[in-house]
């Protein structure tokens, strides 16, 4: 943890950043995020972005529990809040627009903080196993931010900073879901597997495991069709890098070395039975 606070807070200290936007959910990524943050000295802005009607997975979701986030970590924190705007008549569209409107709301907030004197960036929240190959990210929205401190972390690994960090109970009981506004889920139930089967395939892969190996692996997970589909359905947006600068080159090692053999291998299984 020592490590990632210095090597965090030195990446700020040179680029003379003193203030960072943070969305904050209530989950464990974005929490550990504004708590990393916080550790190397800056004051943090949350944004919270809700909708009407909408759930939280975790007891620190929408903006009281964001305030209840920050006094327990004694954060320098500024909460701002974000409505969405409903745009289309579909609501895959406007699930698909509302993440992109709330980056929108986070660089609204920086702009802000820049005009009165300040050095502030957007931070993202994205972890590795989101972001190696699931493609559980937007292009612009995930990955249109400016830093990435935790890109390069399993879930796993962002799991035990945060205990390490003494990091609220009900962020560490909160069950993993997506900003999906419009269909009662979680994250399990829209990638097919658990993010400890996500980080197996993953460390398999890097460590160059054979296809046949990768293809065993892959019939394992808890529903292989449904993990095979939705990595097979973000394949797109991996023709690109991720954007923004990230703490270690290790996604974008996987995106070009890695990657190509993983989307094969779920194409290949996509439709089987």
């Amino acid at each position: 943890m020592d490590s990632l606070i210095n090597d965090c807070a030195n990446w700020l200290r040179v680029r003379k950043i003193n203030e960072a936007v943070v969305g904050f959910s209530g989950g464990i990524d974005s929490a550990v995020t504004a708590a990393l943050l916080g550790a190397c000295g800056l004051r943090v802005h949350l944004v919270i972005a809700e909708a009407p009607n909408q759930k939280y997975s975790s007891a620190m979701g929408g903006f009281s529990g964001a305030k209840a986030f920050a006094e327990a970590l004694e954060l320098n924190a500024v909460l701002h809040g974000v409505r969405y705007e409903f745009m289309f008549s579909e609501d895959a569209a406007n699930e698909a627009a509302a993440p992109i409107q709330r980056v929108a709301g986070f660089y609204g907030v920086c702009a802000q903080r820049r005009a009165v004197g300040n050095n502030a960036i957007v931070v993202g929240t994205a972890n590795f196993d989101e972001a190696g190959y699931l493609g559980f990210w937007g292009k612009a929205s995930d990955a249109a931010q400016d830093f990435y401190p935790i890109s390069h972390l399993h879930k796993s690994e962002v799991r035990a900073l945060a205990k390490r960090m003494s990091l609220p109970k009900a962020i560490l009981d909160a069950v993993p879901s997506g900003d999906l506004l419009f269909r009662t889920t979680n994250d399990f139930a829209m990638i097919g597997a658990t993010y400890a089967e996500v980080e197996t395939v993953a460390k398999s892969a890097e460590r160059g495991a054979s296809e046949q190996e990768l293809i065993g692996l892959f019939s394992t997970v808890s529903e292989p069709t449904q993990f095979c589909k939705q990595i097979v359905s973000n394949g797109f947006k991996y023709d690109l890098p991720f954007g923004g600068f990230h703490l270690s080159s290790r996604l974008e090692t996987f995106r070009k070395m890695n990657y190509p053999k993983v989307l094969n291998i779920a194409k290949s299984m996509a439709d089987k039975p």
